[in-house]
């Protein structure tokens, strides 16, 4: 069976830990002077030894704009991502934010080769706007859409 090209890709960014986005190491260095301290870092594999069970409940709260005032974010939305992330076990939850957070991914963006669309959202807490205009910077023929608010299923 032949397959025909692709006419486009999926890049979602890495949506676990603030400063994330798939452009060098999002942690702060030379490369990303912008980045999370390591320190913050480290605290999150802190929260996911201490309870893990909580810090994804109150990564799923960040994550949707929850905290926000005049938030009208469901319950029942908050328990399915909770439910979901638990299903990831402590060591994929634990070295997903090495994997993650200190991964420079620059040069693969730069590898993709068919058009590709990202979206984001201009308040997103988790993964800040700034890594989607540096993300669709380094793809070639990327287009980035924003929309306002955070983009909520």
């Amino acid at each position: 069976m032949v397959f025909p090209r692709r006419p486009s890709v999926v890049v979602q960014t890495p949506s676990l830990y603030p400063h994330q986005g798939p452009v060098a190491s999002p942690s702060l260095s030379s490369k990303n002077p912008d980045g999370t301290p390591i320190e913050v870092l480290d605290g999150f594999r802190a929260a996911v030894i201490a309870n893990r069970s909580q810090f994804f409940k109150d990564l799923a709260i960040s994550y949707f704009g929850a905290d926000r005032p005049g938030a009208n974010i469901s319950e029942s939305l908050l328990n399915s991502c909770l439910n979901q992330d638990m299903l990831t076990g402590f060591p994929a939850a634990y070295f997903a934010i090495k994997a993650f957070s200190e991964t420079d991914m620059s040069e693969d963006l730069k590898k993709i080769d068919v058009p590709t669309l990202t979206l984001h959202g201009d308040v997103e807490q988790i993964v800040p706007i700034s890594n989607a205009y540096r993300s669709s910077k380094l793809i070639p023929n990327a287009t980035l859409k924003v929309y306002p608010g955070h983009l909520t299923p």
